[in-house]
């Protein structure tokens, strides 16, 4: 829908990019440091649990993290304290997960992000001197994480990203339209575009196997958990005694969607209950101590628990 878009994307650049200067990983103890010499940063990580890890190197004070872990109500709140933070000047250093990428409106000078995609690393480049006040361009840095990318897309796009990247010598425009049209050119390549055959049946007016086998997102994998944070205990026990959309739709800002897997080690250990006969799980009160006001979730956590809390 433009005509000039090479000279358009000029004139609005707001970033330098720094690539890796070779394919080994960066150990995150190093990339700490790097963030650490900067009082105002963004750091994207593609897991959450190197989210996580990277935050806890950090000095608490002025540090923030942003995960799927944390459930929306928790995060919006975090959001607010971070452009708070913003627009004061204070220390703020925030580690998040590419949730980041959708959506949210924060602007930093400096922003780190593990190798990915051409089309995240760009959405995540939309952080760094968002507004354009900066007097020089914004520090763009793409390290290489200590852990892979998650599978599907992700990894596929990062393999692409750094394949390209050492075509072009180390040093890589992802802004330049050819660029970007060979970058998805392999991507859609390698893509399954349609492994559940739902055009084969949109083909042939199936329209009820159609409905059946589309799902834009792929929740097979996790269930809906809800977290205590603010008055969620108090929904929570309002859609216990009267489960109707509007007590279900309350508890949607305190939901965390979690691996099944993990589903299933937090039950066990007496982390998790069933609600009713829905497929909500919500943290039993004796183990609300593995909702952390920091981290969110502590799926990983399998500690005791804390003996104080079994006195009456």
């Amino acid at each position: 829908i433009i005509t000039n878009p090479g000279d358009l994307t000029a004139s609005l650049r707001r970033v330098s990019v720094e690539w890796p200067r070779d394919s080994e990983p960066i150990p995150y103890v190093n990339l700490a440091a790097e963030i650490v010499a900067h009082t105002c940063v963004l750091a994207i990580t593609h897991r959450r649990e190197d989210a996580r890890t990277l935050a806890e190197m950090l000095p608490e004070e002025g540090s923030y993290h942003l995960s799927a872990l944390m459930c929306a109500a928790h995060r919006s709140e975090v959001l607010q304290e971070v452009k708070g933070m913003l627009g004061s000047g204070g220390v703020c250093r925030l580690i998040s997960t590419q949730l980041i990428e959708a959506g949210v409106d924060v602007d930093f000078p400096v922003v780190f992000r593990a190798m990915a995609g051409l089309d995240s690393l760009t959405q995540s480049a939309g952080r760094c001197n968002r507004e354009g006040e900066l007097t020089t361009l914004g520090q763009f840095i793409v390290y290489n994480a200590e852990t892979s990318p998650p599978p599907g897309n992700p990894k596929k796009g990062a393999e692409i990203t750094r394949a390209m990247l050492g075509e072009h010598g180390g040093v890589m425009d992802i802004w330049d339209q050819d660029i970007l049209r060979e970058y998805f050119r392999r991507l859609y390549h390698l893509a399954e575009k349609d492994k559940h055959g739902v055009m084969a049946e949109r083909e042939s007016l199936s329209f009820a196997n159609v409905a059946e086998k589309v799902r834009l997102v792929d929740d097979g994998f996790s269930r809906p958990v809800v977290v205590p944070w603010n008055d969620s205990p108090v929904r929570l026990v309002a859609f216990r005694a009267r489960p109707t959309r509007d007590t279900q739709r309350a508890l949607q800002p305190y939901i965390v969607q979690v691996r099944v897997t993990d589903i299933e080690r937090l039950s066990r250990i007496g982390a998790l209950e069933p609600v009713g006969d829905t497929d909500l799980f919500a943290v039993t009160e004796l183990r609300s101590d593995l909702y952390s006001p920091r981290f969110g979730l502590l799926v990983g956590q399998d500690q005791q628990v804390d003996p104080a809390r079994l006195v009456i």
